[in-house]
């Protein structure tokens, strides 16, 4: 487990990705620019989610001092926790590596989010052939699916042209999200890789009863 993580490397990555990255905390917030309900103290209009040059800056009329911060406050007053606790469940959302410390004289990584299929492919290569404990639990013996090393099972989506537009990720127990900045509309998961323009295309609802069909 690593003790340390660098807090500024998070905030580049989660930069431009607080909407959904909070949801995937379990942090629910207003569209951008939009009032609506506090996640720390409830209401219904009191919370302004302002997401100023995507840093996920916020402001609550009704909270104590202080009242307003960015989206690392957010997380760790709406669950409770450290900053570093945010970070680290910031990161396990964005599914980035935590990094191990860096020299106190080098610099954070200025670099933008990495793009969705080099993030993906990252992950495809962390990833090791395996059984789903998921699929176990829904009858399914698939060997030969790609895990991450908490045993989640990786799903990448791609276009019809094999272009990689995301990746899901299901937990051994069922909890499902998408990796940040994953295209859905347009996307599928395929069970075999497609060669050419197949003649048909059969789709169906969730993964494992792809495993159903004849």
């Amino acid at each position: 487990m690593v003790s340390h993580i660098d807090i500024r490397s998070v905030k580049t990555a989660a930069k431009d990705h607080w909407q959904g990255l909070l949801s995937a905390c379990g942090v629910d917030v207003p569209a951008k620019g939009k009032h609506g309900a506090c996640p720390i103290c409830g209401g219904t209009d009191r919370f302004h989610f302002m997401d100023d040059h995507g840093n996920g800056d916020w402001h609550c009329r009704q909270c104590e001092h202080p009242n307003h911060g960015d989206g690392f406050d957010l997380l760790t007053k709406a669950k409770g926790i450290t900053v570093i606790e945010a970070a680290k469940l910031a990161a396990d959302a964005l599914l980035l590596p935590l990094p191990e410390p860096q020299p106190a004289r080098k610099e954070a990584p200025k670099s933008e989010a990495l793009p969705i299929a080099e993030k993906v492919n990252k992950l495809v290569a962390q990833a090791a052939a395996g059984q789903s404990d998921y699929l176990t639990k829904k009858g399914l013996q698939c060997p030969d699916q790609k895990l991450l090393k908490d045993g989640s099972l990786l799903l990448v989506t791609q276009a019809l042209d094999g272009t990689i537009t995301g990746a899901q990720i299901i937990k051994p127990k069922g909890e499902k999200r998408f990796v940040s900045g994953s295209q859905k509309k347009g996307s599928f998961i395929p069970l075999s890789p497609v060669i050419g323009t197949p003649d048909t295309i059969i789709i169906t609802e969730g993964y494992p009863a792809l495993f159903w069909l004849p």
